[in-house]
């Protein structure tokens, strides 16, 4: 089906235009015939001669202007306009028969028969000209059928790099695990079944939340929660998780996964290179459009490495990039002892 029948709004708007392509064509009737009944001719004679042109749509859709073979183009065209352009006239004979026989107009055979070679002309512009707005048209819906193929392309190479990064979390995290685990056994096996009823309700967890784009804070936090529960097995009272969250923040969308890399560097770079362990403060705050999210961690006064080129933390600054661009970023800094991780990004309602 031609794209302009199959929305009713495009035909409304194609109709009106020939109805004034039609009016304007009464003009070129007049002084010989008088303007109303020369109306009466060309109204019809333009509806019906728009609906025509409509066909030169299936020869131009196969002829493409980017194609090779410009003359067969254009010779086809002129073939099409001038056939059309004479059945147009025998539409037109035949209305202006109908008006002579409906009102018994004297001469109006004759006076239509006298413009026939204008109105010849003029049907092989309006076709050529109705051609040349299809090849736009055409031309138009092609570049946007290219834009939106470059679009869902950019959108899946995105998906693709976003979900390699997610993929990098998992296993660093469960080869950690699983080292500890390995440790535990000869060591203290108890805590070592417990490590394992833990992880594994981590990873379902973790499994369930990692196959959507975003969550709600307050589901981020419920899973960091579960994964300091495993490493709380392994350090023992070294471990302390002091939690200053903000209330209003909980239902902001995050993705999924974004803080355990974060936490899992202040484990390893803070609290197991302490004797006695330490504090991890996590704090989140909404400000208007914007969620922050902070985590502090003790570091060791005699190993003051900065740690901001580690896997885990770069990786969340891919993520923070791919997803939101320049509106979210992540800093770090060595502040009084403490190596501090403070995120902000864009603060989206998050819709479960």
């Amino acid at each position: 089906m031609h794209p302009i029948l199959a929305d009713r709004k495009k035909v409304a708007i194609y109709v009106a235009v020939w109805a004034l392509a039609g009016f304007l064509l009464s003009l070129l009737f007049v002084p010989g015939i008088e303007w109303a009944k020369a109306l009466m001719i060309s109204l019809p004679m333009a509806l019906v001669y728009g609906f025509m042109n409509l066909a030169s749509w299936y020869p131009n859709r196969t002829l493409r202007l980017e194609d090779p073979g410009f003359l067969r183009i254009f010779f086809v065209n002129i073939l099409g306009a001038v056939l059309s352009s004479i059945a147009w006239l025998m539409v037109g004979k035949v209305i202006t028969m109908a008006l002579v026989y409906a009102f018994s107009f004297e001469d109006l055979g004759r006076q239509y028969d006298e413009h026939a070679s204008i109105l010849f002309g003029t049907g092989i512009l309006l076709y050529l000209l109705a051609s040349a707005v299809q090849y736009l048209i055409m031309t138009f819906e092609a570049s946007r059928e290219v834009e939106r193929r470059a679009y869902e392309l950019k959108l899946l190479a995105q998906d693709a790099e976003l979900r390699a990064l997610r993929a990098q979390i998992d296993p660093h995290f469960l080869f950690n695990s699983l080292n500890s685990i390995s440790a535990l056994t000869t060591q203290d096996p108890s805590a070592a079944r417990e490590m394992c009823i833990l992880l594994g309700d981590f990873l379902r967890k973790s499994l369930k939340v990692g196959t959507e784009e975003k969550i709600s804070l307050s589901e981020e936090i419920a899973l960091i929660m579960n994964f300091l529960a495993i490493e709380k097995v392994r350090f023992g009272n070294r471990l302390n998780v002091e939690m200053n969250v903000d209330e209003r923040s909980t239902s902001t969308a995050v993705p999924p996964l974004l803080l355990q890399p974060l936490i899992e560097n202040a484990i390893k770079h803070g609290i197991a290179q302490r004797i006695d362990g330490g504090t991890i403060v996590l704090s989140s705050e909404q400000n208007g459009s914007t969620l922050h999210i902070k985590i502090k961690n003790p570091v060791d006064a005699d190993q003051k490495k900065v740690i901001g080129n580690k896997i885990g933390l770069q990786n969340v600054k891919d993520r923070l990039r791919k997803l939101y661009g320049n509106d979210a970023r992540i800093d770090t800094e060595l502040e009084d002892g403490f190596f501090v991780v403070d995120l902000s990004l864009p603060a989206e309602k998050h819709n479960a």
